[in-house]
């Protein structure tokens, strides 16, 4: 079971179909007390680091449009930034060492009020 589970992760529905009960987090309240966090530290723009594969799961989708909204209704700049794959060619430290370096590109680009949150 735990082998089927793991290849449904991705797809609540599938996942929800083989299951009896199922948790997870509040998505809204996620996406509402993370941008909140970063505006009352200053941040004028929030930089959400994700991938194609992560994009393609229906909850990372869900949660990008709620983590769009709640910037918008804060007034905090959201953009989206594309990182690596940690499961491609470069693995996962080379997705690390890209998010450390685009960081300061970031910075440069946005100014220094600027948080991060990545799905990796």
């Amino acid at each position: 079971m735990h082998q089927q589970l793991a290849q449904l992760s991705d797809d609540p529905k599938s996942l929800a179909a083989a299951m009896d009960v199922g948790f997870t987090s509040d998505m809204p309240e996620f996406a509402t007390q993370l941008t909140k966090a970063a505006k009352d530290m200053g941040a004028k723009t929030f930089v959400y680091y994700t991938f194609p594969r992560h994009i393609a799961r229906a909850t990372t989708a869900i949660q990008i449009k709620l983590f769009e909204k709640v910037s918008q209704e804060m007034g905090v700049k959201f953009v989206m930034a594309t990182a690596p794959d940690p499961l491609s060619d470069a693995g996962l430290a080379g997705s690390q060492q890209f998010i450390l370096e685009d960081v300061p590109r970031k910075v440069k680009e946005y100014g220094k009020d600027t948080a991060f949150y990545s799905t990796n």
